[in-house]
């Protein structure tokens, strides 16, 4: 599976493609001029380079790539949600996943132009993808994941610089093929 976090400024429809002319499912939310998405494709196919690409009105795009191994090839996202909100301790909406060692994406999309702190929360094995914070541009994020070993209530909260004046949040989760099957991140780009 091949998993795509993205943020843009001033477009509500994003959507991925890549080269090699693949479908995407993609699940965005946007509040005021930032759009936070998560794309994904369980049975994607190819070798070698590969280019994807955030689709949109806007500007400032950001996006990152990370390829997994081990996910349900047969079926949608298990659970998903998303949220808006101006506090400097950005927090996913809670999901339920329904079996144990699901994978987790959250990916966060703030409106900053100047430079400021995003601390993603490592506490209980969540693993920064790429995050994107320099200031020069009106969209910085962050794209973590983690893969729980048991079933129940999960989010992920970010500490963000109080420059960040909007935060919008997707979460996402994916079932594995068979239960208790090694989950592997093969490899991240931006």
């Amino acid at each position: 599976m091949v998993a795509l976090g993205g943020a843009n400024f001033n477009d509500t429809t994003p959507t991925y493609s890549d080269s090699g002319s693949h479908t995407w499912t993609t699940g965005a939310t946007t509040s005021g001029s930032i759009t936070a998405s998560i794309g994904h494709n369980l049975n994607i196919t190819g070798s070698g380079s590969h280019t994807f690409t955030l689709d949109g009105a806007g500007g400032f795009n950001y996006i990152v790539a990370a390829e997994f191994s081990g996910q349900d090839t047969a079926g949608l996202d298990d659970q998903d949600g998303a949220a808006y909100t101006a506090d400097t301790t950005p927090t996913t909406p809670t999901v339920t996943t329904s079996v144990a060692d699901e994978l987790i994406l959250t990916t966060l999309a703030t409106d900053s132009t100047i430079s400021g702190a995003i601390t993603e929360d490592t506490a209980g094995g969540w693993t920064l993808l790429q995050e994107l914070e320099d200031g020069a541009v009106a969209t910085a994020g962050s794209f973590v994941y983690r893969i729980v070993g048991v079933a129940g209530d999960y989010s992920h909260t970010w500490t963000v610089d109080a420059n960040h004046d909007d935060g919008v949040m997707r979460i996402a989760t994916f079932k594995p093929s068979t239960p208790s099957r090694q989950r592997t991140l093969i490899g991240v780009g931006r």
